[in-house]
């Protein structure tokens, strides 16, 4: 068990982000003044990602302290290696507001290829994430799906964050990949109606809406068999399917659905 204990407070997390928020929407309104315009998608990004952090604070600040967390699991099994690098290391994941300090060091991990090299490039990634560093992030992932590509967290990870950053057809290949690989197991699960589930939405956000409209229709299936027509997991389903009848401009279809839960 470590020695160390995550101490980010939520009033620290929240001040952090609204003081990350105020220099990004400075930075955006920079952009726009001087017609940088992939510069200014670039960082409007990063200000809707803090918006809904603040706006859903609770879950954001529990999802940091998770990843943190997670972060200094890592660091701990990989002690020995780090020799006098992990107390550097665990001091950022614990106390400190920034994490690039042991993003850097789990970095130095990953050369080392295998497992260990994806595993230290998942945190990495998680911990640039949280940061809004997302290109960072989304290099880290690649890299641990590149490194060991039968591990379903890394392949969630990149397609949610390939997601979030508007590069759909990705999400969509590494939702394929995540879907096969659960597929391959050979029985009919909720996590292989939640990877169907997360193809379809990935298919409809890229345009390709026979494929997402199959794909939920598995996933229905599934999820109605499994836990039943009125689960939350259902009312997510309903949802999305009403967006995406309504993304075709059949609002009257999309209407039933978006009010199913």
């Amino acid at each position: 068990m470590s020695k160390y204990t995550v101490e980010l407070s939520p009033k620290a997390y929240t001040q952090r982000l609204v003081i990350q928020k105020k220099k990004f929407l400075q930075a955006v309104t920079a952009a726009m003044e001087n017609n940088e315009e992939s510069k200014r998608e670039r960082l409007q990004l990063v200000v809707v990602s803090l918006t809904e952090s603040l706006t859903f604070i609770k879950q954001s600040y529990k999802h940091e302290v998770t990843c943190r967390k997670g972060a200094l699991m890592a660091l701990d099994k990989m002690q020995k290696m780090l020799g006098p690098l992990y107390t550097r290391a665990a001091a950022s994941v614990c106390t400190k507001d920034s994490t690039l300090d042991a993003e850097q060091i789990l970095d130095k991990v990953i050369g080392r290829g295998g497992k260990g090299g994806a595993f230290a490039a998942f945190h990495s990634g998680r911990l640039a994430e949280c940061r809004m560093d997302f290109n960072r992030a989304m290099v880290r992932f690649d890299k641990a799906v590149e490194l060991d590509n039968a591990n379903p967290h890394y392949l969630q990870a990149a397609g949610l964050l390939a997601r979030k950053m508007y590069e759909h057809k990705k999400a969509l290949i590494r939702f394929m990949a995540l879907e096969k690989m659960i597929a391959r197991l050979g029985k009919d699960s909720v996590e292989l109606a939640k990877a169907r589930r997360e193809v379809a939405y990935s298919a409809a956000l890229f345009g390709q809406h026979k494929q997402a409209d199959a794909y939920y229709k598995k996933a229905m299936s599934s999820l109605t068999k499994l836990v039943g027509k009125n689960h939350p997991e259902m009312g997510t389903c309903w949802y999305q399917v009403g967006l995406l009848q309504e993304s075709q401009g059949l609002y009257e279809e999309a209407e039933g659905p978006i009010k199913k839960p």
